[in-house]
């Protein structure tokens, strides 16, 4: 069984991207747009659900519950999808440069493993170019570590 590497990844897209990417990776979703108040509900079903474009990744139950709040829209039409996402291992490998290409998405998260001690911060723009990965260490991970029991 594989440690996990757990933290928050945002996505960042027009209405239309981001409606595409939680119908098609998150099963059983049917994102609506309110147009009342300029916000995308995601409608993600209770239950735990791996995203189907990365390798090892899912979402648990409670935190579906946390995603499906609504996204609002910026005065440009964008909006940002959040979500805690556990990875098998860490987050290198797991397909972000192709999901963010394949949604037209922006992406940034910054994850955690307790069990390892360490943290990654990583980026990519909507064509799936790498902007940022950081992996942190700690000397002292409970202190240090702004997240310290995501993980294990």
């Amino acid at each position: 069984m594989p440690n996990w590497c757990e933290g928050w990844v945002k996505f960042r897209g027009s209405k239309e991207n981001l409606m595409k990417f939680i119908q098609s990776e998150f099963n059983g979703a049917h994102p609506v747009f309110d147009e009342e108040f300029d916000e995308l509900i995601p409608n993600i079903l209770a239950k735990s659900t791996f995203l189907n474009s990365l390798r090892r990744a899912y979402i648990t139950d409670d935190d579906i519950a946390d995603s499906n709040g609504g996204i609002c829209l910026d005065e440009d039409g964008v909006g940002v999808f959040i979500a805690k996402i556990n990875h098998a291992w860490s987050v290198t490998g797991q397909g972000y440069p192709e999901l963010a290409e394949k949604y037209k998405l922006d992406i940034r998260g910054k994850c955690y493993e307790c069990g390892m001690n360490f943290a990654e911060e990583f980026e990519y723009k909507s064509n799936g170019v790498q902007t940022l990965y950081e992996v942190h260490k700690f000397n002292d991970y409970q202190w240090e570590c702004e997240c310290p029991t995501l993980g294990g």
